[in-house]
């Protein structure tokens, strides 16, 4: 009994036992619940595709992630990977997993599927608690927005780099610490340093130290610390091997990468220009302010030279009346009266002397008017050219005032107008006559030299000189018209004038006239352009009424042009064809009237004697010109003789000069 006691006891000790074991064996079944709950959850919850395979590559435990990528069910527990099919492309799943249960080292790739997008799969070792390899997890995890950004990311620094690489202007990343990180190609190229002499450098090593300039110091290590950027500071610094540069210095410091960007805009070509018209600013500025003064001066003395020019017309004028007063209306007066005193002569003999001496006081007076025609406009001056009458002022002047003058020149080719000749014969004449009264000598000389563009006539003597400072002082007190209004007429039509003088060594004077000038010169210098009628052709006796020459008149004056037709009319040795009035109506009757002699005045309109005399003496050689002039002084028989004409007489010669003139002409007596 006591036995079987003993053996209840431990029966209901055993069955306590086992109901406390049960109890825990229930309580780790409600532990496994809830962590396989906890793991499935965890799975169901998680973002990232998980596959558990086994050693032999079976299927135990997936999440739900995966059926996006591998075509698997829920039934596929236990079925080995390589009967799944997936959307992946690129390496081969079971390689992978049978490397890692080879190695037991994980493998991991990034793989894209066929809709394009990417995860990274990664093959780990499954290992057990107690450090057993069980298997192989498989985790796919998506990247695709990691891919795109990293994409994004790249594009955007080959846009950076092909910005950095493409800019016009230098320039540098530096590192913190200021050490070069990267410069552009421009850099290198535009300050002569090779890539690898600048990555890994101080900025002030660079180009053996020419960087280590202070204004870029203080720019780096002070301002942008404080700024974190700074913008157009200039730098100006002496580079070896490219000289003096000028610099804006553009500096941004890029905290969320640790880097600066240093820009560099070289300036020196604009900063130099900008030098440069700033300087001719300055200069024109000056010129402004001088010419400026100058024009006041100019003012002062134009006002004194027009009163001078006022006195001086007043006093021409008065000199003038008096001349003609005084010598021409004597004459004239004279004249008449002896005419008077003839008309009541009772003799023949008397008669003839009254007329004598009229005919006296008639010479005398033609000769007054001459001389005063010359005085006033000379004809030769526009008959003949500048340099014949600056020939003939010579002769004027050894005449008048004992001065020789000598004049080397050519003729002067090309056009000239009427106001030029007179201009430059009017500046020779005065500065002739200064050296009539200032120089102390009795000899001076004139030299006319001419270009394509500039006639030059220059004046000079071996006198006593003159002081000029003290000439123009005079000059702008007095408002005297001597060399300040020959200067002013010239600089009005773009000439000039230089004056060389030192007292006793002589005095040089070169005035300067623009040919361009000459242009609007008027018809009477042009020769034929135009080819008028006859219809000024006054027909003489017909043709055959006399047996001798043949004449044509050419006069513009219109009682000379008579006056000549009735001496040749009234003569019976020569005959009178024709009489026209200028140069144009010349050429033109010769061509219709075919005379023998043709009487050519030397001074007319439109076209003169000297260029009709040439034409008619081309087209008709056989033709005989003689010609006519009120002044016979040398210079212009000269030029007369030089066009082709055979003779020359003056017009106030009597009628019997004139016939025998003409006849002598044709070798008729």
């Amino acid at each position: 009994m006591e036995e079987l006691e003993t053996s209840k006891e431990e029966l209901q000790s055993m069955n306590e036992e086992l109901t406390t074991l049960n109890q825990e064996n229930r309580h780790h079944i409600e532990d496994l619940r809830q962590l396989s709950g906890d793991l499935q959850n965890l799975l169901t919850a998680t973002d990232i595709a998980t596959l558990f395979l086994d050693r032999d590559l079976r299927i135990v435990r997936f999440t739900p992630k995966v059926a996006e990528v591998f075509n698997i069910l829920s039934t596929d527990k236990g079925r080995p990977l390589s009967d799944l099919t997936h959307r992946l492309t690129g390496p081969q799943l079971l390689e992978d997993a049978r490397q890692v249960l080879d190695r037991l080292v994980p493998v991991v790739r990034e793989v894209q599927s066929e809709d394009g997008r990417w995860f990274q799969s990664r093959f780990l070792p499954y290992r057990t608690p107690d450090d057993r390899i069980e298997g192989v997890v498989l985790t796919l995890m998506d990247i695709t927005d990691r891919k795109t950004a990293e994409k994004e990311i790249q594009q955007a620094r080959d846009y950076a780099e092909a910005i950095f690489e493409t800019l016009p202007d230098p320039l540098l990343v530096l590192n913190p610490d200021l050490t070069v990180k990267t410069a552009n190609p421009y850099f290198c190229g535009h300050f002569r340093v090779a890539p690898a002499q600048t990555q890994g450098r101080r900025i002030y090593d660079l180009g053996n130290g020419q960087w280590d300039i202070p204004e870029l110091r203080t720019l780096l290590e002070d301002v942008l610390p404080e700024n974190k950027v700074f913008h157009g500071y200039q730098v100006e610094h002496e580079f070896e091997g490219l000289g003096r540069r000028v610099m804006l210095i553009n500096a941004r410091r890029l905290d969320h990468v640790q880097l600066i960007l240093l820009g560099i805009h070289d300036i020196t070509e604009r900063y130099d220009a900008e030098q440069a018209v700033a300087a001719a600013r300055d200069e024109l500025e000056h010129r402004v302010k001088e010419r400026t003064a100058e024009l006041e001066q100019q003012k002062t003395r134009l006002q004194h030279l027009a009163r001078e020019l006022a006195a001086a017309e007043h006093r021409e004028r008065k000199r003038l009346a008096a001349l003609l007063h005084d010598d021409l209306q004597q004459y004239l007066v004279a004249m008449r009266m002896h005419m008077d005193v003839a008309r009541h002569q009772k003799d023949r003999k008397s008669s003839d002397r009254m007329f004598g001496k009229c005919a006296e006081l008639l010479d005398q007076a033609m000769q007054c008017s001459r001389d005063l025609t010359h005085q006033l406009r000379p004809p030769v001056l526009y008959e003949a050219g500048l340099v014949p009458a600056l020939r003939w002022l010579a002769s004027e002047m050894q005449r008048r005032h004992e001065m020789e003058i000598h004049v080397e020149a050519d003729s002067v080719e090309g056009p000239l107008t009427d106001d030029m000749r007179a201009m430059v014969f009017e500046s020779v004449r005065e500065l002739l006559f200064n050296v009539v009264k200032h120089a102390g000598v009795k000899q001076a000389a004139v030299a006319v030299e001419q270009s394509e563009e500039w006639l030059r006539v220059t004046v000079s003597d071996r006198g006593q000189g003159m002081d000029l400072e003290r000439l123009e002082r005079r000059e702008q007190e007095s408002g005297g018209l001597g060399l300040f209004s020959i200067r002013e007429r010239l600089e009005v039509i773009g000439g000039t004038m230089q004056i060389r003088s030192d007292p006793g060594d002589g005095t040089e004077i070169t005035l300067d006239v623009p040919m361009d000038l000459a242009a609007d010169q008027p018809a009477a210098t042009r020769g034929p352009s135009v080819r008028p009628t006859a219809a000024g052709v006054a027909p003489g006796a017909p043709p055959g009424g006399k047996a001798g020459p043949r004449v044509l008149v050419v006069d513009d004056h219109v009682i000379v042009r008579q006056g000549l037709a009735t001496l040749i009319e009234e003569d019976v040795r020569v005959e009178l064809v024709g009489q026209v009035g200028d140069g144009f109506e010349a050429i033109e009757a010769v061509e219709q009237l075919q005379p023998d002699v043709v009487l050519m005045d030397v001074n007319m309109p439109r076209m003169n004697g000297l260029d009709a005399t040439r034409e008619i003496r081309r087209r008709w050689p056989q033709v005989h010109v003689v010609g006519l002039s009120v002044q016979d002084d040398s210079v212009t028989v000269g030029s007369m003789r030089e066009a082709g004409a055979g003779a020359f007489l003056s017009k106030s010669d009597d009628a019997e000069s004139l016939v025998q003139t003409i006849l002598n002409l044709m070798s008729v007596v």
